[in-house]
């Protein structure tokens, strides 16, 4: 709440309080350096490297929670580390492809990766050497995806499989969903396909190796596939929300809302609780080309989203979109004689 609310310095003061009076509570500190972490990205002038790249209040929380938690709490702090450092060494190298976003030289702005970098190896050095080894499987999965990102294909491979030869089998499902997900985003989908239909039989409960199968489909272009697979899985896992959610998009953006609602009607009598699939109504609601295009229906879709599943980005995307909509600047655009251009302010 304050984080939404207040400046920083009062976000600061009662962050630090709270931290003293539950210095062991290791989520608190990955909050901490979280928020430092938006404060320095936020306050960062372009023109000047150093707020980005180094944050003498990111560096004094870690110092603080190094001494306050313990090593089995310890090492989770350092992979909130590595992921701040792989989307700052993101922003700089995007910054390097597009020279007018800043003035600082491309040299200088190369160091900044590279300082970066190495930061990161010290951290993974940490990281390793503070995990229990029974956790270890989790670090080399967080590493995996981290040298995808930073384009590091086959250190990223390596790290996913020392992971699932860490992993024990009851939590192997989660691995091999990672390294699906980290091969289709290194452009290998047959390496992604082999993965999920290889884990899918040893995992049968696990219905989000499944659901990744689909998203991997569609992205494939392979409609029909992943229609019959969408229908299959939830003859057997009627109640997973995120599978409605996905057929439900699905059957919107390929067949058109009309039949899409068909699908979402049926989907509440199952998973009315579910914020995804409140938020894909929304979408049907707020289509201007569907029979259904009500906005104030839209309008409580969104608020069941909101409700039910509080964190799902895409609902408050939506929820921008609706206010666009319902804004007395859109109507303008009434008088707009060009379709394809209402169409696209609508769409």
């Amino acid at each position: 709440y304050f984080f939404s609310v207040c400046d920083f310095a009062a976000l600061f003061s009662l962050l630090s309080l709270i931290l003293r009076r539950l210095p062991k509570h290791g989520p608190l500190w990955c909050v901490a350096l979280l928020i430092a972490d938006h404060h320095a990205v936020t306050e960062w002038n372009r023109d000047a490297l150093l707020p980005c790249s180094a944050s003498a209040l990111y560096d004094s929380f870690t110092l603080s929670a190094h001494r306050a938690l313990t090593s089995d709490v310890l090492w989770k702090l350092y992979v909130v580390r590595l992921q701040r450092a792989t989307r700052l060494v993101t922003v700089l190298r995007e910054m390097v492809k597009r020279p007018w976003l800043s003035s600082v030289p491309q040299d200088r702005m190369l160091e900044g990766v590279h300082r970066l970098l190495v930061q990161a190896v010290a951290d993974t050095e940490a990281c390793l050497r503070y995990c229990p080894a029974n956790q270890r499987w989790r670090v080399f999965a967080s590493l995996g995806r981290v040298q995808a990102i930073l384009g590091f294909r086959g250190m990223a491979r390596a790290c996913l499989r020392r992971s699932l030869a860490l992993c024990p089998k009851k939590n192997q499902h989660s691995v091999y969903f990672q390294f699906a997900k980290v091969e289709f985003f290194n452009f290998h989908p047959a390496q992604a396909f082999y993965l999920l239909y290889k884990s899918t039989p040893i995992f049968v409960n696990e219905w989000k190796l499944q659901l990744q199968a689909a998203i991997c489909l569609i992205y494939e272009n392979r409609f029909n596939e992943a229609l019959t697979l969408c229908s299959d899985v939830l003859q057997i896992q009627i109640g997973a929300g995120r599978f409605w959610a996905v057929l439900i998009h699905f059957v919107h953006e390929f067949v058109g809302g009309d039949e899409a609602m068909r699908f979402f009607r049926c989907s509440l009598h199952h998973v009315a609780k579910c914020g995804e699939v409140w938020c894909e109504g929304a979408r049907i609601f707020m289509d201007p080309q569907s029979r259904y295009f009500n906005l104030k229906n839209a309008a409580t879709a969104l608020n069941y989203s909101s409700f039910f599943t509080p964190q799902y980005g895409d609902t408050y995307i939506e929820a921008l979109r609706l206010l666009l909509l319902l804004s007395d600047e859109f109507l303008m655009f009434h008088g707009c004689s060009s379709v394809p251009r209402l169409a696209n302010l609508l769409l």
